[in-house]
C-alpha cells in the first residue's frame, strides 16, 4: 500500500523495571524535543503491507553480522550511539528499522540488514547517503537492485519504504540523541519538570498508507469494469431488442396492408384457417355453353326436356327458363327444386342446357389437384379469390395442411388483413434483403421497366428462398395428386353410381 508520510517523533514512556505496560506511550512536547514529518519524496520499494492501518513502532538501527565489512563501510551514516534493538524493552513488539542504502557498492551490506530483521519490524526505512536533495529514485529503478532479480521484495513480508537524503540522515542523527534516560537528551532538564526521572526517550515513526478505500482495490476495480460491461452489455440489448421490435410492428403493419406476402417470396409457408377456408364460396360447376358443345357427349349432363305448349313451336329469348336467383345458387340443388311444367298431350320439345348466368364461367374442366373432369351442373366447385376452381375436399385440405396460394396462379388465399401470430427477425430480415434486391433492379432497369415486372419476379434469378418457395409449392401439388387423386375419383364414381335412380327422376 502506498505511504502518504511519516511522522518520526520522541516518545516517552516508564523505566521497564518498573513497568510492564509499555504500550501506552506518551508523545513528548513537540517544542522540546525532535519532530520530523515527511510528507513528500516518498518511495514505496516493497508494499508487502498486511494491515490496513498504518505501520508504526519504535526506531532503531539493525546490527550487522560479528566481523562484516559493511560496519565499517556505514560507520560513517550511522552514529555511535544510535538506537539499537538490543537497546529496546524486549516486551515491546512494535518496531521500525532504518539503514543506509548502501548499493551498488555493497548489495550484500542490505541483503544482511533485511535477513537480521526479518520476523521482527513492521516496517523498513531506507535513506540512499550522499544522495541529491529530492525524491528517491522511482521503484524500477537499477539503484534498488540486489543482484536477484528483485526477488528480495516478495521474500520479505514487511514494507520497504525510501526517503530523501536530508530527511534519512537527520532523523538517523536523532536515534544518537534520543537514546535513553531524560537527563542525557536534549531539553532534558526542561522534560523532567513534565516527566519522572526514571522515564526514558526513544524515537517512534508512523507511516500513514493511503486510505484504501479512496481507491478500489484489484477486486473491487475488477468487479466494478465488469458491472459496467455488463451494463453496457444490457442496454445494448435492450436498444437492439426496441429496435428489432419496431421492425416486426412495422413488417406487421405492412402484412396487415397487403403490401408483402410472406408466402410468396418464400420466407414462410402459411396456411389458411378453416374459418377463413369455409368462408370461400362453393357452387356447382356450370361451364359456358361454348364448353359444353366443344365436350365430348358423355362430359355434357343437359337440363331435363321440358315439355311445352303446341302453340309454342317457336322459341324465343322469352321461352327460355330463367336462371334461379343468386341465394339459390351456393346451395347446390342439382336442379331438385326445378319448377316441374305441366303435362301436355303433345311430345315434349328439348331445349338447350340452362347455364347459371349469376355464376362466373369458367374454361377450366378439371380439378389441378385430383384430376378429375366436373360434372357439369352436377359437381359442387370451390372458388378462390383469383376464380379457380376445384373440389373442396382436394383445395381445403391443401390450404389447410401445405399452403394459402393457389396452385395454378400462386395468388393469396388468406383474407385480407390476416398477419401470422409469430413475426420473428428472421422474417424481416429476408423480406428486408428482399426489398432491397428489389430496389436495386428498379434502379437498374428503370421506373418505367420495373413498374411492369410483376413484384414476384422481381426476385431475383439466384434467390434460394424463392426457388426453395416454388418447388415446396410444387412438391406438395404432385403429392396432393397422389393423396386426392385416385381417392376423389373412386369415391364420385361410387356416388354416381349409387343414385342413378334419383338422378333419372331429376332429369325427368
Amino acid at each position: 500500500m502506498a505511504a502518504s508520510s511519516i511522522d518520526a517523533f520522541v516518545v516517552i514512556y516508564d523505566d521497564p523495571e518498573t513497568t510492564s505496560n509499555l504500550r501506552q506511550k506518551t508523545r513528548a512536547n513537540v517544542s522540546l524535543a525532535y519532530e520530523n514529518f515527511v510528507q513528500d519524496n516518498i518511495r514505496v520499494l516493497s508494499p508487502n503491507a498486511n494491515a490496513n492501518s498504518d505501520i508504526e513502532g519504535l526506531l532503531f538501527v539493525p546490527d550487522y553480522p560479528d566481523g562484516s565489512p559493511c560496519i565499517n563501510q556505514t560507520s560513517q551514516y550511522i552514529p555511535q550511539n544510535a538506537t539499537r534493538q538490543g537497546d529496546l524493552p524486549a516486551v515491546e513488539s512494535m518496531f521500525m528499522a532504518i539503514a543506509p542504502w548502501t548499493t551498488p557498492t555493497s548489495p550484500d551490506c542490505v541483503l544482511s540488514l533485511l535477513e537480521a530483521v526479518r520476523n521482527s519490524v513492521k516496517g523498513f526505512i531506507f535513506y540512499i547517503p550522499n544522495s541529491p536533495p529530492g525524491a528517491p529514485p522511482p521503484m524500477n529503478d537499477p539503484v534498488w537492485g540486489l543482484g536477484d532479480g528483485g526477488s528480495w521484495k516478495s521474500k520479505y513480508k514487511f514494507p520497504v519504504y525510501a526517503i530523501a537524503q536530508p530527511d534519512g540522515q537527520a532523523i538517523m542523527d536523532q536515534l544518537g540523541q534520543y537514546s535513553g534516560v531524560l537527563t542525557g537528551i536534549p531539553n532534558g532538564t526542561a522534560l523532567l519538570d513534565e516527566y519522572k526521572p526514571g522515564h526514558n526517550a526513544k524515537m517512534y515513526a508512523v507511516v500513514t498508507l493511503t486510505n484504501a478505500t479512496s481507491l478500489p482495490s484489484l477486486w473491487a476495480f475488477l468487479l466494478i469494469v465488469l458491472g459496467i460491461v455488463l451494463f453496457m452489455i444490457g442496454v445494448t440489448s435492450g436498444i437492439m431488442h426496441l429496435y428489432q421490435r419496431r421492425r416486426r410492428n412495422a413488417l406487421r403493419r405492412r402484412i396487415v396492408n397487403g403490401e408483402v406476402d410472406l408466402e410468396k417470396l418464400g420466407i414462410k409457408r402459411l396456411t389458411v384457417p378453416q374459418e377463413a377456408i369455409n368462408m370461400l364460396p362453393t357452387f356447382v360447376y356450370s361451364p359456358s355453353e361454348k364448353d359444353l358443345l366443344d365436350r365430348p357427349r358423355d362430359h355434357v349432363t343437359a337440363l331435363s326436356d321440358f315439355p311445352i305448349k303446341e302453340s309454342d313451336t317457336e322459341t324465343t329469348d322469352s321461352d327460355k327458363i330463367a336462371p334461379p336467383p343468386p341465394s339459390t345458387t351456393l346451395a347446390s340443388p342439382r336442379l331438385e327444386e326445378a319448377p316441374q311444367p305441366p303435362p301436355s298431350s303433345q311430345p315434349p320439345t328439348t331445349i338447350a342446357p340452362v347455364i347459371q348466368q349469376d355464376q362466373p364461367s369458367y374454361a377450366q374442366p378439371t380439378c389441378p389437384i385430383c384430376l378429375d373432369d366436373f360434372t357439369p351442373l352436377q359437381t359442387t366447385v370451390r372458388s378462390l379469390p383469383c376464380h379457380h376452381i376445384y373440389h373442396p375436399e382436394c383445395i381445403d385440405a391443401f390450404l389447410l395442411r401445405n399452403s394459402s396460394l393457389c396452385p395454378i396462379c400462386k395468388s393469396k388465399v388468406l383474407p385480407k388483413g390476416y398477419c401470422p401470430a409469430t413475426i420473428t427477425n428472421a422474417m424481416v430480415r429476408r423480406e428486408r434483403q428482399q426489398r432491397r434486391n428489389r430496389d436495386r433492379i428498379r434502379r437498374i432497369r428503370g421506373e418505367e421497366a420495373a413498374a411492369a415486372i410483376p413484384v414476384a419476379s422481381l426476385v431475383e434469378p439466384n434467390e434460394r428462398s424463392w426457388g426453395r418457395g416454388r418447388l415446396a409449392v410444387q412438391g406438395r401439388m404432385a403429392s396432393f395428386h397422389r393423396q386426392f387423386g385416385r381417392g376423389a375419383r373412386e369415391g364420385r364414381s361410387n356416388a354416381a353410381a349409387a343414385s342413378p335412380a334419383v338422378e333419372m327422376r331429376n332429369m325427368e
